[in-house]
């Protein structure tokens, strides 16, 4: 009796604390191998970079900053958004990365969304189509790069094809069905009055309303899709720098589509910033390529220190002001994500 009594209240304390718990899966994961594979080896490995190939690595960062504002900026132009400056989108979008690198699945992002609506006196839900398009974007190309990736693995895990195209493929029927008003007003109608509570069908009809408000044709989107291509090849050059830094050998496209199976499993919501997870599956993807575990490791920890870093900096640079008048109790995003 006294066992079933302990095992309720387990199953009560997860169930309760499941949001605070996942995201130290990957962190247990991470000191896991760094005992596992012996830390003074990979203290050993950070020792022999050759800091010559790290002068690059501010310079890509600040582009692909730019490059995501950009795409930004051009999703919201399509959508008749025109009252908010580059130099202030930047600003704003150096915010949501800096969030979205110390949140799990990269949720902090949508902060972003409360900023824009400050500055240009739009809903929340206007302001936050924009952010859902932006991340549908992401990863369609993340999915693209990772069927490539898989070709270079298929000795290893044979099945990985087909389950990344079965993927891509529900992925795109799912923004079929969600892109269009009329197609998710059918599908969710049946869930709108079983699970919305009465007080609340006025308040999500209007979000729902705002949200697809003003949705732009998909071909308006071409050149925001091929910006977003252009910013994940920088971004896997970027370690690609930093694992030749480290004296890693291997051919630049094998890496960088690798690289982006790499990143969807890092996407998973049971870490914080991909941390363990990302490590873990850079030494399982790349285990047939002569690169000890200690080098991968070495290299996907000094990728997140720099880009935490020079993020921080940048942030503070263009962000104090900004974020010393923003009204965080007030905004429901930063309320949505918190409880995230």
């Amino acid at each position: 009796m006294a066992s079933v009594n302990n095992g309720i209240y387990k199953m009560k304390f997860f169930k309760k604390n499941w949001k605070k718990i996942l995201p130290l899966i990957g962190l247990f994961l991470l000191f896991y191998l760094l005992w596992r594979f012996d830390i003074k080896e990979i203290i050993r490995a950070f020792s022999q970079v050759n800091l010559w190939y790290l002068l690059l690595v501010p310079i890509i960062l600040f582009f692909i900053f730019l490059i995501q504002t950009w795409k930004w900026r051009l999703i919201l132009n399509v959508q008749n958004i025109y009252e908010i400056s580059f130099l202030q989108l930047f600003k704003i979008q150096l915010i949501g990365l800096y969030y979205s690198l110390v949140t799990p699945a990269k949720v902090g992002g949508f902060l972003k969304a409360a900023y824009l609506k400050d500055k240009i006196g739009k809903s929340i839900e206007e302001c936050s189509t924009s952010i859902f398009l932006d991340k549908i974007l992401d990863l369609i190309t993340l999915l693209i790069f990772s069927i490539i990736g898989t070709f270079f693995i298929l000795g290893q895990f044979p099945s990985l094809l087909l389950e990344m195209t079965l993927i891509l493929i529900v992925f795109c029927s799912l923004i079929f069905v969600f892109y269009s008003k009329e197609r998710a007003k059918i599908l969710l109608k049946h869930l709108f009055y079983i699970f919305i509570p009465k007080k609340f069908k006025d308040r999500f009809r209007n979000s729902f309303h705002l949200f697809y408000k003003d949705v732009p044709a998909p071909k308006k989107l071409l050149l925001p899709f091929l910006l977003t291509f252009l910013c994940w090849l920088l971004v896997f050059s970027q370690t690609f720098i930093i694992a030749k830094s480290l004296a890693i050998d291997i051919n630049y496209f094998i890496f960088i589509f690798i690289s982006a199976l790499v990143v969807m499993v890092g996407l998973l919501p049971i870490t914080i910033s991909g941390l363990g997870t990302r490590e873990a599956a850079f030494i399982i993807l790349f285990q047939n390529f002569n690169i000890t575990p200690q080098k991968l490791i070495a290299m996907s920890l000094f990728t997140t220190i720099i880009t935490y870093i020079l993020l921080f900096l940048i942030f503070l640079i263009f962000n104090v002001k900004l974020i010393k008048n923003f009204n965080f109790k007030n905004s429901k995003v930063i309320k949505f994500v918190t409880k995230v």
